[in-house]
């Protein structure tokens, strides 16, 4: 009877066991999440490089945000980014082919500006250094084009005429959304670099997809 007995006593404490670890490991990871700085503004600053029209240009942003626990940061966001820009010369011909022009744009240049009011959601992972994020949000978008003019008019049998015109400036304003996520390396409770991927896209005629990688430094008061 005493070896039943035993084997009664153990297979009874075998859900108590599971009990005892399931408990250890919550407590484990709710002491990480609670090790991570909790409420208070939070500054970031990144440098990156963006993919557009088939080109990689630099980019900066800076945000500012508050963090209200844990996981819920609010904030806004102000990015700047250079853009591929490489307009087509335009070329026009009279019907009866002695009269031809040719416009062409140089030293075209392209910049867009991105405010943006995002939500950065934190989930704590194992190692109380390192946290990782997802970050969404929306809000406005100015693309500034800047380009020289330059028309040359041909005339069979006579001199070439070319005419610069004044810098062209154009700019418009559309509806800007951003989406993406990264990972955060806390250095020490206030500092951490970040490791962020992202992409912005602009909703309109002049908008499209933007795709950015960056690092970045933030500081949590």
């Amino acid at each position: 009877m005493l070896p039943s007995r035993a084997l009664e006593v153990q297979i009874s404490a075998r859900p108590a066991v599971w009990m005892g670890a399931a408990t250890c490991v919550f407590v484990s990871f709710t002491t990480l999440a609670l090790g991570q700085t909790s409420a208070g503004p939070v500054v970031v600053g990144s440098v990156a490089t963006v993919y557009a029209n088939g080109g990689i240009k630099p980019s900066f942003s800076g945000s500012v945000g508050y963090r209200f626990n844990r996981a819920f940061t609010m904030g806004v966001e102000l990015t700047r980014a250079d853009l591929r820009y490489t307009p087509a010369p335009e070329t026009s011909v009279s019907p009866s082919g002695l009269f031809t022009t040719v416009v062409s744009y140089e030293n075209p240049k392209l910049d867009a500006l991105f405010f943006t009011t995002n939500v950065r959601i934190e989930i704590p992972t194992p190692s109380r250094r390192v946290l990782l994020y997802g970050v969404g949000g929306g809000g406005v978008s100015t693309g500034t084009k800047r380009y020289t003019v330059t028309i040359t008019d041909s005339v069979v049998g006579r001199p070439t005429m070319t005419e610069t015109e004044p810098r062209t400036v154009q700019s418009s304003t559309i509806l800007a959304l951003t989406l993406g996520g990264g990972i955060s390396l806390l250095a020490t409770d206030h500092v951490s670099m970040e490791v962020d991927g992202r992409n912005l896209y602009g909703r309109g005629s002049s908008g499209g997809s933007i795709g950015r990688f960056g690092v970045g430094l933030s500081y949590r008061f």
